[in-house]
């Protein structure tokens, strides 16, 4: 497992926005989903880093963290 780093993007209506399993460590910063049916889905981390995301105008849940050390 390997490490992932999402910073400054954009998602506007698409089906899924950031999704991340199955990594040592997900860092999420300063991202803007909006219209998106599953915002931010992160699952399987060792460690988790989200910050300074704006979510808004979604369809279900803004952010679902499960499975964290």
């Amino acid at each position: 497992m390997a490490g992932c780093l999402f910073l400054f993007a954009t998602l506007e209506r698409n089906q899924f926005g950031i999704l991340m399993g199955h990594r040592a460590q997900a860092t999420m910063r300063e991202n803007n989903v909006s219209e998106s049916d599953r915002p931010i889905r992160v699952w399987d981390q060792s460690r988790a880093v989200i910050e300074n995301n704006t979510i808004s105008r979604n369809n279900m849940t803004g952010l679902a963290v499960k499975d964290q050390a």
